[in-house]
């Protein structure tokens, strides 16, 4: 009998740690393609960002306020707290105090120029946000829409891809550099 209530406590613990550390998540939508696509599942693990800040290219899961958007948004790190990110037509841009802006040079990007050209977006992160946006920048509603993102509604960062599990993968991290 006592085995059997050490296995049930340990069963309890275990599952409560597991549960802790890493959540899934279904992509909806296109705002990530190619990197993750719709309908993909995801293992995000909850417990890094409890010792370190989000990093440029991380892929993250965030929820946001009541009344902006229903539900829970993967996207992608693209600008930190006291950086300058410029968004226009032709690319995204990290500024300098001094005003000059360099390309960000973004290998997960997907980009495809359909209609009219956007209003540019220029805006100084503020200290403890993240500025994110979708790979699939042309179908991605992400800060250039719903502004800066709190650190605190980042739940995690993405980790695994485990369906369909012909994509069963470790989720890359390609972080996006500022060309000199």
């Amino acid at each position: 009998m006592r085995s059997i209530v050490v296995a049930v406590v340990l069963a309890v613990v275990i599952s409560v740690a597991v549960r802790a550390a890493f959540q899934s998540y279904v992509v909806r939508g296109q705002s990530m393609a190619p990197t993750l696509e719709d309908g993909q599942h995801i293992v995000a693990e909850k417990v890094s960002y409890r010792f370190h800040p989000p990093r440029r290219g991380d892929i993250v899961v965030l929820r946001l306020d009541e009344g902006q958007i229903e539900g829970s948004l993967l996207k992608r790190v693209v600008a930190l707290p006291g950086e300058t990110v410029e968004v226009r037509d032709d690319g995204v841009f990290l500024c300098q105090p001094d005003g000059q802006c360099a390309p960000l040079d973004d290998p997960n990007e997907m980009t495809v120029r359909i209609g009219e050209p956007e209003d540019p977006v220029r805006i100084e992160i503020p200290a403890d946000t993240f500025f994110v946006m979708g790979d699939n920048r042309e179908h991605s509603t992400d800060s250039r829409t719903f502004g800066p993102v709190a650190r605190r509604d980042i739940l995690g960062k993405a980790w695994l891809t485990v369906w369909p599990l012909n994509r069963m993968s470790l989720v890359a991290r390609a972080a996006p550099k500022a060309e000199r």
